[in-house]
C-alpha cells in the first residue's frame, strides 16, 4: 500500500509520458482530493494537465477498480465521465486507477438541482441507460433479485449484531415480515427486469457540472443494471431534494430520449424495495461505524448522528409505502444495545 502522497509521486513519475497522454512527466503537487468508502482520492498537478490517482483501500474487494476502468474505457464515447488513463495489474502496492481530473464545478452532497440541471440530468441518464456499450459488464444491484439477496444478507448481518448486544428478536421479526412482504410483490409482479449500463450511485457529490453539461465520478458500483432502479435515487428524494415539478420535468425530458414503455411499473416496484433497502442500511452503517469496520478515512468524515438523522428519513419514506410498518417499529431501543443509545444521545 503506498503510504504517503510522495510514494505516490515516485510512482507517477516513473510512467511513461504516452500512457498519461503528455509530452513529459513532472509532478508539481499532490493533494488530498477526498475520500470514499473504500478509497482515497489524490489530485496530481502534473502542471499540463491534471489526474486523479484513485487508490482502493480494502483489500478484499481489490477487483473494484479493475471494473471502474474498464467501465470507464467503455463509456468513454459518451463524454458523460472522466477518462480512465491506468489500471496497473503488475503493481504490489495496492489497488488503484489513474483517471484524468474533469474541470468544473464539483456539487456538494447537499445541492439543490436547478429546472435546467434536472432536465440536463434526464438527458445524461437517458443516453447511458439506452447506450450499447455493456458488453461484459457484470451486473450490479439493480434488479429485482439483486435487492432480496441484499435484504437476506443485511438482515443476517443485523441480526448477528442484534445477538451480540443481547437484544431481542422483536426487530429481526419485523424485518422478516417487511422481507416477506417485498418478496410478495416480486413474485406477483408482472413486469420483468429491462437491462442497461448504469452508475449506480448517483448523487451530488458524484456529479461534476461542465461547459458541456454534467460528467459523473465514482463509477465502482457501476454495472448491468434495471435503469428504473437508479431513476428512484433521483426522483424519490433519496440522493437530494427535488420538488414535484422536477420529478415530472424529470421523467418527460428522460422519454424523449429514452423509450421504456414499462419504466412507471418498474420504478413503483423499485420504489419500495430501495426505500427498504435503505433503511437496513442505515441500521448496519451504524453498526459498522461503531465496531469500526470501515476504512480510517471514512469513519473520520462520516457521524454516527448524520447517519440516524438520514435513517429517520428513510424510515418515514419506508411507512408511506403501507407496508405493515411503523415508526415505532424502528426505535433505537429496539435495534441498538442500550450503552450504545446512552452514546447516541
Amino acid at each position: 500500500m503506498f503510504r504517503n502522497k510522495e510514494e505516490i509521486k515516485e510512482y507517477i513519475e516513473q510512467l511513461s509520458p504516452e500512457v498519461l497522454k503528455i509530452s513529459e512527466v513532472s509532478v508539481r503537487d499532490i493533494t488530498l482530493l477526498g475520500s470514499g468508502e473504500s478509497n482515497l482520492n489524490y489530485l496530481a498537478d502534473l502542471g499540463s494537465k491534471k489526474v486523479v490517482f484513485r487508490l482502493h483501500l480494502e483489500d478484499n474487494t481489490r477487483d473494484k477498480p479493475k471494473k471502474e476502468y474498464l467501465i470507464l474505457k467503455k463509456i468513454e464515447c459518451l463524454n458523460i465521465a472522466p477518462k480512465a488513463l491506468l489500471y496497473d495489474i503488475s503493481n504490489t502496492e495496492g489497488s488503484f486507477i489513474i483517471l484524468e481530473y474533469v474541470e468544473g464545478n464539483a456539487l456538494p452532497s447537499d445541492y439543490q438541482l436547478s429546472d435546467k440541471q434536472f432536465l440536463t440530468l434526464a438527458k445524461e441518464l437517458a443516453v447511458l441507460h439506452s447506450s450499447s456499450v455493456h458488453g461484459g459488464v457484470p451486473k450490479n444491484k439493480f434488479s429485482y433479485s439483486g435487492y432480496l439477496a441484499r435484504f437476506e444478507a443485511d438482515i443476517e448481518y443485523i441480526k448477528r449484531k442484534l445477538q451480540i448486544g443481547k437484544i431481542k428478536d422483536t426487530f429481526v421479526e419485523t424485518l422478516y415480515k417487511i422481507d416477506a412482504v417485498m418478496r410478495k410483490d416480486v413474485r406477483e409482479n408482472k413486469v420483468k427486469n429491462l437491462f442497461s449500463m448504469t452508475h449506480g450511485d448517483i448523487a451530488p457529490q458524484n456529479m461534476v457540472e461542465t461547459d458541456s453539461g454534467f460528467k459523473f465520478i465514482d463509477w465502482e458500483s457501476a454495472g448491468i443494471g434495471d435503469p428504473a432502479a437508479e431513476i428512484v435515487f433521483v426522483i424519490d428524494e433519496i440522493g437530494f431534494p427535488i420538488t414535484k415539478k422536477q420529478k415530472k420535468l424529470f421523467v418527460e425530458e428522460y422519454f424523449n430520449y429514452c423509450k421504456d414503455p414499462t419504466l412507471k411499473e418498474r420504478i413503483s416496484l423499485f420504489k419500495k424495495l430501495i426505500r427498504f433497502e435503505q433503511v437496513l442500511w442505515c441500521i448496519k452503517r451504524v453498526y459498522e461505524i461503531k465496531d469500526r469496520e470501515l476504512s480510517k478515512a471514512y469513519l473520520k468524515k462520516e457521524t454516527l448522528l448524520d447517519i440516524l438523522g438520514y435513517m429517520k428519513d428513510c424510515v418515514m419514506r419506508l411507512v408511506k409505502c403501507r407496508i405493515g410498518c411503523s415508526k415505532k417499529d424502528f426505535e433505537p431501543k429496539l435495534i441498538f444495545p442500550e450503552k450504545f443509545r446512552i452514546q447516541l444521545v
